[in-house]
């Protein structure tokens, strides 16, 4: 719901009641000829009344948010133009709805600067952290340091539970009964991170705390560490390269230094993307990125890594669907993040739906190569098919209601003229020159700094666009070309697009040979041009079958 739209019904409902208090006060006078009318007025204004105050109740925080909205900005703006009131910490590069139109623009990824000087996050360092939750017992995820060329997925890791006192003393090198269950691991052999800590569990209550991140400022009004996470770690720690399927991400920095090594969505095809394990809305890829295994995987070095190493107090933009990976590079690590929901979000639920049942129907077969670890620690155990169904009929009803969502609420109107101008001058000379006008450059400055592509070393490439990797990459894709003819030399000789069997049997192993295991059968059936192709179909199915369903039940004139 937009906010013009909750104004108006605001206005429209405060219309409604003083005309209900109208016709009351007419159906008291002594005058029979219009009593009867103004009494049928009367039921008529209440029963709209009710359905006003139903819509009012659901847009109330909207309505609030509105008027935070109005305050901040008024205030922002009095600020700017009268410098001498403005306090030299209170100072920001940008204007809240300046930022919020930076980044629904944005196309790569960049740190802001300056944003979050004032904000009393900043000030959530692991010490306090641990005086707040006290003898509260979080999990943490231990891995190894510096695995062998592989990504350490958390279906590799090992968890406990621990509080945030016995973490720091384990990170500070006690090696007593204080590090409690951190005992029995050496931190020059193992990191420890406390993950997806979500602020509204862990400090639940306490509402001014939750008040600390003041996403606001960066024009999100209304949201701050109700809608965000806690990230806890020590130096090695992190999450290896994958990409989220919903909304787009801001992350503060608020202890230690955090690398991020960032990849464009079309570098999906060089990532080696597998849904294995299995985690709502994160695509992982089979390379570690920070030490890949180029022999194993050849067509990682087409990629194009983006790197930037986040300090106290920067705060990272990541648009939607970039691929990264991040890691921990100082002994205490604290950061906090929130994901922004986007208006195409709901078609994206649909396809994950779509991912998880068919993942979840085949691997939880019993079957022998269904024996991995295939379902990610933090998802829900309950992987039946009738759950996932229920998954994917929500997900489809929710994708034809309209919600809500955070981009865009304030809609630019640099951009709307820009469209209309585009639509305008479609064949007509005179308004040519309309659009022939850039875009509206990014202010990238010192406190915007874009995350610049990181030039691969000379082990990987030559610095240029035929460089080595990219050669390999293309024979990599001839090699692949080759097998797909095999694959028409073998459905040649099949009939009705099916392997003979006497073809089967020559080649060796009958009917048990394991030719195409269960993950590889998944690695097809969940691309995602595969799956946004079925997902796209089922919504239209659903659409057309109600839309026959309605034809029926009108009644012929």
């Amino acid at each position: 719901m937009t906010v013009q739209y909750a104004v108006n019904l605001r206005a429209y409902s405060t219309l409604l009641i003083c005309a209900r208090t109208v016709c009351l006060c007419l159906f008291l006078q002594p005058f029979e000829n219009v009593r009867g009318v103004c009494f049928v007025l009367y039921i008529s204004i209440t029963n709209y009344v009710r359905k006003s105050e139903l819509l009012f109740l659901w847009s109330e925080s909207h309505l609030n948010t509105y008027g935070t909205v109005m305050a901040e900005a008024e205030s922002e703006t009095a600020s700017r133009t009268n410098p001498s009131k403005l306090e030299p910490s209170e100072w920001r590069p940008f204007l809240p709805l300046e930022a919020r139109e930076l980044l629904s623009r944005l196309e790569h990824p960049a740190v802001f600067r300056g944003m979050a000087t004032t904000w009393p996050a900043l000030g959530w360092t692991l010490q306090r952290l641990s005086e707040v939750t006290g003898e509260q017992r979080l999990q943490f995820r231990l891995g190894r340091m510096r695995p062998e060329k592989s990504p350490q997925f958390e279906t590799d890791c090992r968890y406990i539970l621990a509080t945030l006192h016995q973490f720091a003393q384990w990170c500070a090198g006690d090696h007593g009964e204080a590090v409690g269950p951190f005992l029995d691991f050496d931190p020059a052999d193992t990191w420890a991170y406390a993950d997806y800590k979500y602020l509204a569990v862990l400090f639940a209550g306490n509402h001014q705390f939750l008040q600390g991140l003041m996403w606001s400022d960066f024009g999100y009004f209304g949201r701050d560490g109700r809608q965000s996470t806690l990230w806890i770690g020590s130096d090695g720690a992190g999450t290896p390269c994958h990409q989220d399927t919903y909304g787009c991400n801001l992350v503060l920095q608020i202890q230690g230094r955090k690398r991020w090594t960032l990849f464009p969505p079309e570098d999906a095809q060089f990532l080696y993307p597998t849904r294995l394990p299995y985690e709502e809305s994160s695509v992982f890829s089979r390379v570690d990125v920070t030490q890949p295994d180029l022999a194993g995987f050849p067509c990682f070095c087409a990629a194009h890594p983006h790197v930037v190493t986040l300090n106290p107090g920067e705060v990272l933009f990541v648009p939607p669907k970039w691929w990264h990976d991040v890691e921990c590079l100082d002994p205490i690590n604290v950061s906090s993040n929130s994901w922004i929901e986007l208006s195409s979000d709901k078609e994206a639920r649909v396809e994950e739906a779509l991912t998880r049942t068919l993942v979840c129907l085949l691997k939880s077969q019993d079957h022998q190569d269904n024996t991995d670890c295939w379902l990610n620690p933090t998802e829900d155990e309950d992987v039946t098919y009738k759950t996932n169904l229920r998954f994917l009929n929500l997900a489809i009803l929710g994708c034809g209601q309209s919600e809500p969502s955070d981009i865009p609420n304030w809609p630019n109107p640099s951009h709307r003229q820009q469209m209309a101008s585009t639509a305008n001058c479609h064949g007509n000379p005179q308004r040519s020159h309309l659009c022939s006008q850039s875009p509206k450059p990014i202010p990238y400055g010192p406190n915007l700094l874009p995350v610049l592509p990181l030039a691969l070393s000379p082990e990987f490439s030559t610095g240029t666009e035929e460089g080595v990797c990219t050669e390999k990459a293309r024979k990599i894709a001839r090699v692949e070309g080759n097998r797909g003819s095999k694959r028409e030399e073998l459905e040649d000789r099949s009939t009705g697009g099916k392997l003979m069997i006497d073809d089967i049997n020559r080649q060796g192993g009958g009917y048990d040979q394991v030719v195409v295991t269960t993950n590889e059968l998944l690695d097809c059936l969940v691309r995602p041009e595969v799956v946004a192709l079925v997902a796209r179909h089922l919504r239209e199915s659903v659409v057309a079958r109600d839309t026959i369903r309605r034809l029926g039940e009108t009644p012929l004139s």
